[in-house]
């Protein structure tokens, strides 16, 4: 578990979103700093963020000292699985008693976007906020922040709707089943487009850690134009009214992401990621297609029941 210094050091110098424990912590389990980088242990998997903290350590031998973390991990008995993810390319796994059954190379637009906001907005993403405001009052779209503790059940159908698309993965759909459960900290604030009476979008941010907020989950009717935009708009309008120095726009999964939040004034503070996943070779515990423990339960107890 963190220490309360260590929360305090990720709480000041959080500069990926791999590092917001707030959210990943539900998915990952337990975090814990090992070398200078958050770690996250549910019992089978331990996940490796490979950006490191900003905790006054050399930022060279950082390839070397994630070695040691996957190794430390990898020495004991009750990890099954060691999922890394981050920018540096890891070398085969030492340990002989795991092998790499995963392996994702980085992708040009898959960056960690940030929008600085305690400066000011560039000209740029400035004039497009306020058009994008500007139309969607001009189209009837009215953008409502508050506190929630709960989804209703228009928004609900609005994220069962997202996670039915065939671009996302098992691993996106739990992430965003989990955005539900941040709802009810203090520190959570819904963003709700309607178009007359219909909710036409809905926005997840949190600023958990102190003027730093990260916009977490987002769900739309496609039918209709001008809805994120207005969802995107009220969020950064909301945060830099409130005096935060950035918000985290989280990882763009394909191109045409990277270029959308990027015309907000989105711009990448660390480089694409490599994701390489090992296994301990004398289990038969399968991945199916993710190591988020709420899906390795569900589907466990799913496959024990079909094969009854």
């Amino acid at each position: 578990m963190l220490s309360d210094r260590e929360k305090q050091v990720v709480s000041e110098t959080i500069a990926s979103s791999e590092h917001d424990y707030f959210v990943w912590s539900s998915l990952l389990g337990e975090p814990f700093v090992v070398d200078g980088f958050i770690c996250y242990f549910d019992g089978v998997t331990a996940a490796i963020a490979g950006v490191p903290l900003a905790d006054g350590r050399p930022r060279n031998g950082i390839r070397s000292r994630l070695d040691r973390v996957v190794d430390k991990w990898m020495q004991r008995p009750d990890v099954d699985f060691v999922n890394y993810f981050g920018p540096e390319h890891l070398a085969v796994a030492r340990n002989p008693s795991f092998g790499l059954i995963y392996k994702q190379e980085p992708a040009d637009y898959n960056l960690d976007l940030f929008i600085e906001l305690g400066s000011g907005p560039d000209t740029r993403a400035s004039r497009k906020l306020r058009q994008d405001l500007n139309r969607a009052v001009r189209n009837g779209i009215e953008v409502e922040a508050r506190k929630q503790e709960f989804l209703t059940a228009e928004q609900l159908r609005l994220m069962s709707q997202l996670a039915a698309r065939t671009d996302l993965e098992v691993s996106d759909v739990t992430y965003l089943a989990n955005a539900a459960a941040l709802l009810r900290h203090d520190s959570s604030m819904l963003f709700e487009a309607r178009l007359g009476d219909a909710v036409a979008g809905v926005g997840i941010a949190h600023h958990y850690f102190t003027s730093k907020p990260f916009f977490v989950v987002a769900a739309f009717d496609s039918r209709l134009a001008g809805v994120s935009d207005a969802i995107y708009a009220a969020v950064i309008s909301y945060y830099r009214l409130h005096g935060a120095e950035w918000l985290g726009l989280g990882y763009a999964a394909t191109a045409g992401q990277y270029h959308y939040k990027h015309k907000w004034g989105g711009e990448a503070r660390n480089s694409p990621c490599w994701q390489l996943i090992w296994r301990r070779c004398n289990i038969a515990t399968p991945f199916r297609d993710s190591l988020h423990w709420p899906w390795r339960l569900l589907s466990d107890k799913w496959c024990s029941i079909v094969q009854a």
